[in-house]
């Protein structure tokens, strides 16, 4: 008989430790989804607060093609495979970002015959034995090819074609002497030179649009800082849990924290 309400007590006390852990388990669970749902608040407002503070590099990342509507990143304007369609905002723009020029040990793909390009040809070799960069020599990652920087900008100037500034040279078996022929040509000089001087007329302000650059510059300048306040203003409201607006649009005392 004892025996039988030993077994019968500890089978009770048994139950009721199976439903305390039944029950504390999804407690458990509670908690622990509870703790990713604040994890899941936290971090957009951390990814959004990162993302104010590269505001304005983002922001000066894209600039105006045609009109206001038709925004494009610069960095695309760093392969010339991804060039628009040249507008003298768009050249001007190019010019002022200047050539975008890969390091010397950039992986460059097979082609088909098994050959690619060496980076050794950005360079050239002066008389004295000195090795200068070829400023004008550009390449396209996306068509893996080589453009003259200057040439194509310019070359609505003269009819003439070449794979330079047409669709890209990619002939890697006659990079000797095809290269050295294009820089030595009156084209490719006469390019250069157009280049160099409206580089300079850039930086000393004086191309003919001057004062309506200048316009430009302080209404794009004006609008940034405009977007980063709103940021800001939204940011501080979402960390400390505070009201965009208030009981009033009329920007009085009572328009709240955003308006005000």
């Amino acid at each position: 008989m004892a025996h039988w309400l030993t077994q019968k007590v500890n089978k009770e006390n048994h139950e009721k430790d199976v439903a305390c852990t039944a029950l504390v388990e999804p407690l458990g669970q509670k908690q622990k989804s509870y703790d990713l749902k604040l994890e899941t608040v936290e971090t957009p407002l951390e990814t959004t607060s990162n993302n104010a503070l590269n505001l304005e590099e983002n922001i000066e990342q894209q600039i105006i093609q045609k009109d206001e509507n038709v925004f494009i990143n610069k960095e695309c304007f760093n392969d010339p495979g991804f060039w628009p369609l040249l507008t003298d905002n768009i050249r001007t723009h190019i010019i002022e970002q200047k050539p975008y020029h890969l390091d010397v040990n950039h992986y460059f793909p097979l082609n088909a015959d098994g050959r690619h390009f060496d980076g050794k040809w950005f360079f050239k070799s002066l008389p004295n034995g000195e090795n200068v960069r070829r400023q004008w020599l550009v390449y396209s990652i996306s068509k893996d090819a080589l453009f003259c920087f200057p040439c194509l900008l310019f070359k609505n100037k003269n009819k003439r074609k070449s794979p330079f500034f047409d669709n890209g040279f990619s002939d890697w078996q006659h990079l000797n002497p095809r290269i050295s022929e294009h820089e030595l040509s009156d084209f490719h000089q006469k390019c250069y030179v157009d280049w160099k001087e409206f580089e300079k007329r850039l930086k000393d302000g004086k191309t003919i649009d001057n004062d309506l650059q200048k316009i430009i510059q302080y209404e794009k300048n004006k609008w940034c800082n405009i977007l980063k306040t709103i940021c800001n203003v939204i940011l501080f409201c979402a960390k400390n849990n505070l009201p965009l607006r208030g009981s009033s649009d009329k920007g009085d005392d009572n328009c709240g924290i955003f308006l005000g």
